[in-house]
């Protein structure tokens, strides 16, 4: 990101280019229509950048015979830092004010590694998607993208110096870029398809785009005649067409990204580079007004516009945004804002004279603004660490601004491919979820009139019914403060996953052999199968709990996202079908056949991703899983998915100690119109030997869902219960289990 210039001469068609990137950036991230794929505007900045530093080094090796490493660098600092450090430490201070207290900490380590240039490395090493409305938007994450340019500019100057020791410079240091671009571009498809978070993130599968920029920069484009120049202005046209397609409806947040699909927007920039001014091309339009005034505010448009739009919509529920108008209100905001950086904090340092300082010193400078700045937030993180699970003052109320962030899982686990539920296919009928399957609860059992009484003379002696099951009490939902002894705590909430995950047993993405994981009783005579994605998973420490008084053994197939069925599957998380899937489910129905389970136990996402819209009805789902099910020995028990919340749970929490109830869901939306649908009709083709097991009215007594019951977290994310509340589930899951023993003697 530096100045537009080409053999030293400034290029006004590149400002305006610079606009283009940053107004499909602007555009995608307000959610405004016609900017499906804005997201392509990085693509263009990284071209660009390429185009630009190349070129500047190359000129300086030309003109100077060598290349100043440490002016070159203090010059990025000059240019980028006090802008990035400005912006970062108020978003983070409006952060701390503005979302879940939970969230806080997290934050503070991302401000931290964007302040240390290694956002985008830990982003990729949380598995965060970039697109996924399934996991919390940290307010830093743009900072990735700067994180992939210095760690361009740390390592492109010291092999750019490598690379002109031998022959001609411009020729050298092409031939370089020429293996860099076909080597990065390789592990961008590479990784794409197997590691799409790295390939998004990481500086190796995003350094070809780079380097196309770079080998632009060693050609003449200068010195082209009439004929050659015709030409490029015709592949400049077509290369703004590409850019702008790509922006708007070619490209969406489900491509598979950068992949072979980055190649439209890329080489459509490196067209528009190299078009130029020449007569008949593209660089009028670029260089009306407009543009030319959001390229010159670019660098702080992007790095303000993100924090903008992203914390006034802080509480709202999941899936849901602000109204366009406000979208667009918000839009003009952060152009305004980014005016004022620029005028008084970026352009001053960059060009300004007063702040002209030796390059020794402005390195010192640099490189104490970054260490500053890093301890700041860290400092933020480890405040909110503590208050996170302090005990609630009497008479105060929720945290003051903090609200319950509507996006789950923070730090980007997976935990589901779930998306939004929609509406029923036409004509199919669907369940009540308020329509509880159960009495209503009760503690103990209602007295039977007249037992143990003797009768009047003369009356007939009331009969001593036979003793029935004592009912399994309903937990109890907290209402007011969260309690100082709220088990798992807070802060611990969000990590409460069942040993399963923690051994390793919950297969992720990759991968089609199920692990072997056997536990309970190895001598048990009794053996039960948990099978399913990490919906079924999360009922693990309820099944400990029963196979250790019954002494049964347990074996567990589980795989994240993963529904049991023989559909055809599409990941939203990969962004394509989901073969690992497709090739775990027939390893797991041979293992269940060799093993012969006395009890299988499926639990699944109620609305998984499928491939053909005709799969998307849950009856079809249920007959999918039946015909994997039908030759699988011993009883069936099918649980019913559990509900899922409008927002994070444990981060809902943190902003309302004082009153947990602020934190419940109705129950009828939480369940959707899916409630128990796979179910009935997975049982319905099985026949007498498989059950539903419907547990709904244990995690949801009455008409809400509430999220703190019997001291108790109920929930780890918006989703997936607690290990801790589920291990005390034992006795209802128990009581719907089918009886193995007379299953034995029939």
């Amino acid at each position: 990101m530096t100045q537009a210039q080409l053999g030293g001469r400034f290029r006004t068609d590149l400002e305006g280019l610079r606009g283009i990137a940053i107004l499909l950036v602007l555009g995608f991230h307000a959610g405004l229509p016609g900017f499906s794929g804005g997201f392509v505007g990085v693509d263009v900045f990284f071209v660009l950048s390429g185009f630009l530093i190349t070129g500047l080094l190359l000129r300086e090796k030309e003109t100077t015979g060598g290349i100043g490493l440490r002016t070159f660098y203090a010059r990025r600092a000059r240019r980028i830092l006090p802008a990035a450090a400005v912006v970062l430490v108020i978003t983070l201070i409006a952060t701390a004010l503005m979302v879940a207290p939970l969230d806080v900490p997290g934050f503070a380590d991302d401000a931290a590694a964007a302040a240390l240039s290694v956002g985008n490395i830990r982003f990729a090493m949380q598995s965060m998607d970039y697109f996924a409305a399934t996991s919390s938007p940290s307010p830093f994450l743009h900072y990735w993208s700067l994180g992939v340019e210095e760690q361009f500019y740390l390592v492109w100057p010291a092999l750019l110096l490598l690379a002109v020791r031998f022959g001609r410079p411009r020729v050298s240091v092409g031939v370089v870029l020429a293996v860099l671009v076909v080597v990065s571009l390789a592990i961008a498809v590479v990784l794409t398809d197997v590691a799409a978070p790295w390939a998004f993130y990481s500086l190796p599968s995003r350094a070809w785009q780079l380097g196309i920029g770079g080998l632009l920069a060693c050609l003449p484009l200068a010195a082209v005649g009439r004929t050659t120049g015709n030409v490029l202005a015709i592949g400049g046209w077509l290369g703004l067409a590409a850019v702008v397609l790509a922006g708007s409806v070619l490209i969406t947040a489900g491509t598979p990204y950068p992949g072979l699909a980055a190649l439209l927007p890329t080489l459509g920039s490196a067209a528009l580079i190299a078009a130029g001014n020449h007569p008949w091309s593209p660089g009028a339009v670029l260089a009306i007004a407009p543009l030319r005034f959001l390229g010159r505010v670019s660098f702080s448009l992007y790095l303000i516009h993100w924090p903008i739009l992203l914390l006034p919509a802080v509480g709202l529920a999941l899936g849901a945004q602000l109204p366009l108008e406000q979208r667009l209100a918000l839009c003009a905001a952060a152009i305004g804002l980014a005016w004022l950086c620029w005028r008084y904090v970026e352009d001053p340092f960059h060009r300004g004279r007063r702040f002209t300082l030796p390059a020794s010193r402005v390195l010192a400078l640099g490189g104490a603004s970054i260490v500053a700045t890093a301890i700041f937030a860290a400092l933020v993180g480890l405040n909110a660490i503590r208050l996170i699970d302090a005990p609630v003052q009497a008479g105060t109320g929720s945290v003051p601004g903090a609200q319950a962030t509507p996006v789950p899982n923070p730090g980007g686990v997976p935990i589901g491919d779930g998306g939004p539920d929609g509406t029923p296919p036409p004509g199919l009928a669907t369940e009540d979820p308020d329509a509880t399957d159960e009495p209503e609860p009760t503690d103990e059992p209602g007295p039977t009139p007249g037992i143990g009484e003797t009768p009047a003379p003369g009356a007939t002696p009331t009969p001593v019914p036979e003793p029935t099951p004592t009912p399994v009490p309903y937990p109890v939902a907290v209402t007011g403060p969260l309690p100082g002894n709220v088990k798992p705590a807070l802060s611990a909430a969000a990590d409460d996953w069942e040993r399963l995950f923690k051994d390793g047993c919950e297969l992720q993405y990759a991968g089609t052999d199920p692990p072997a994981c056997n536990y309970g009783d190895p001598k048990g005579t009794k053996t039960v199968a948990l099978v399913g994605d990490s919906m079924a998973g999360q009922w693990y420490p309820a099944l400990e709990r029963i196979a250790g008084e019954k002494h049964w053994k347990i074996t567990t197939f589980i795989k994240f996202a993963c529904r049991f069925t023989d559909i055809r599957q599409y990941s939203r998380i990969l962004k394509r079908e989901y073969t690992e899937c497709e090739g775990w489910i027939p390893n797991v129905v041979a293992k269940l056949k060799q093993i012969k389970p006395d009890l299988t136990l499926l639990s699944f996402d109620r609305s998984p991703g499928v491939l053909d819209p005709a799969d998307d009805n849950p009856v079809r789902q249920g007959q999918g899983m039946a015909r994997l099910l039908a030759d699988v020995p011993g009883r069936i028990g099918i649980i019913v998915s559990t509900p899922q919340l409008p927002w994070d749970v444990p981060e809902c929490l943190s902003a309302h100690k004082s009153d947990v109830t602020a934190c419940d869901a109705a129950r009828s939306p939480a369940f959707g119109w899916r409630y128990k649908l796979v179910e009935k009709a997975a049982v319905k083709d099985l026949g007498p030997r498989a059950v539903v097991i419907n547990l709904s009215d244990w995690v949801c007594p009455g008409k809400t869902c509430p999220v703190v019951m019997d001291g108790m977290i109920v929930w780890r994310d918006y989703y997936h219960l607690t290990a801790t509340f589920s291990a005390t589930l034992a006795p209802a899951l128990e009581a719907k289990l089918p009886d193995l023993d007379e299953a034995a003697a029939q």
